[in-house]
């Protein structure tokens, strides 16, 4: 047998193969996808998924393919399952980039996902588009905007981008316009759940006025990851409004595991989170919050008091107490810190219950016997300045709901006495 029926024979073969995966593959896929994926990718986006599964094998062998643009600024990621491990990993390799644009997509039998994210400033569309000029045309068939509205819509979608407006959805462009007029002008996050939103998803929208450029969508999937919700598609998407950049996440998670709303406990527990999300740096005290169940705001206050003794501690020895020092001391040392933070937490927790005093006088007992069973003395003497810092505390806003960040008014006895100078009358730091 010669090459070329060598070939020809291998040649059908492999026709037949892909066949057989592609007549398997098409069903499922029409069948499992969400709608709103089929509403917001072209015929030609859909067949170049499509390719792309049964050339990487990603559901018969579970490989994981990443699609990229020749500009680079179009990433897509096709993986199996639907694990929030997963899409946490994946937004973290472009933890550096600027997300301007997100889509993520999980099967109805969270077997695959397919996330999609555009890179970098992207092109804002023009009145002049076709695309624009319809996404005008389908608001106003739908009738979901009132006519004194319309020129404020139209300014509005002409700070989206081209890819917003070719995608165009008219529910989901007007609630943007509804938030993007909540957010502006604002320093806090705007939070708004809607239960239900549709058969089996809670809808969690999330709005932000002027983000940090990196990160903001991570830390969310964090909080979602971590508070056990599974999310089975999510939107993220940047307006240039009026001199301010605006961001609007919207999160669809499975209301059969989640049941949020108002008055739930997770979900006050979540919002509480995210917040934080326009001032939380991530940081290595995260930990705490990945293996001990610590909400972020938790985790803000220990930063806070672990930057207070290093500010504190480098005038003793500025080599021996580094900030990485003292975050490894503290990680290393959780159970004290656990006691650390319930102390701080009994002083000003507005809500205890029960005899404070008592209370406050238990855990110091508990808080000295653990420091006596720290054998290394730069990380006793590491956690006992932050025992210094937050017995020396005098007001908080840490219980504050709306906070930006947290402060502190502290007693002027914390700081070393200095000759022939009065104390001041009071100090704050703010973190």
């Amino acid at each position: 047998m010669d090459n070329s029926d060598t070939g020809g024979h291998m040649l059908a073969k492999l026709n037949e193969s892909l066949r057989q995966d592609v007549e398997e593959l098409v069903p499922w896929f029409y069948a499992h996808m969400p709608e709103y994926y089929f509403r917001t990718h072209s015929e030609q986006e859909q067949l170049d998924h499509l390719h792309a599964i049964v050339s990487a094998r990603v559901r018969t062998e579970k490989q994981t393919v990443t699609l990229r643009s020749p500009c680079g600024t179009r990433v897509t990621h096709l993986m199996p399952g639907a694990g929030m491990g997963k899409v946490v990993e994946t937004v973290s390799t472009l933890a550096k980039e600027r997300i301007q644009t997100a889509r993520l997509y999980s099967s109805d039998d969270m077997s695959f996902r397919l996330d999609t994210y555009l890179l970098g400033a992207q092109p804002l569309c023009t009145r002049e588009s076709k695309d624009f000029n319809d996404a005008v045309q389908a608001i106003g068939e739908a009738g979901l905007m009132p006519v004194a509205s319309s020129e404020d819509f139209k300014h509005f979608l002409s700070t989206a981008s081209e890819d917003y407006v070719a995608k165009f959805e008219p529910g989901r462009a007007i609630r943007h316009f509804e938030l993007c007029n909540c957010v502006q002008g604002t320093e806090r996050v705007h939070l708004r759940l809607d239960s239900e939103a549709m058969p089996g998803s809670d809808r969690v929208m999330v709005a932000v006025a002027n983000p940090p450029k990196r990160g903001v969508l991570l830390a969310a999937l964090k909080i979602f990851s971590r508070e056990g919700c599974v999310i089975q598609r999510a939107y993220g998407d940047e307006f240039d409004h009026n001199g301010e950049n605006l961001l609007v996440m919207s999160f669809y998670l499975d209301s059969s595991q989640t049941g949020l709303t108002q008055e739930s406990e997770l979900w006050k527990r979540i919002a509480r989170q995210l917040k934080t999300i326009k001032w939380f740096a991530f940081h290595g005290l995260e930990r705490f919050a990945e293996d001990n169940g610590w909400e972020i705001g938790r985790v803000m206050l220990m930063q806070a008091a672990c930057e207070f003794a290093h500010q504190f501690l480098i005038r003793k020895n500025m080599y021996m107490y580094t900030s990485s020092t003292i975050v490894r001391a503290a990680l290393k040392h959780r159970d004290a810190v656990a006691l650390l933070v319930r102390y701080f937490e009994t002083r000003f927790d507005p809500d205890f219950v029960g005899e404070r005093d008592a209370a406050l006088e238990t855990v110091r007992e508990e808080i000295h016997e653990a420091l006596r069973d720290v054998t290394d003395d730069v990380e006793r003497k590491i956690l006992g300045y932050i025992l210094r810092f937050f017995r020396h505390v005098l007001r908080t806003n840490y219980y504050m709901p709306e906070r930006f960040g947290i402060s502190f008014r502290m007693d002027p006895k914390v700081l070393p006495k200095l000759e022939q100078e009065e104390p001041p009358y009071g100090f704050y730091c703010f973190h």
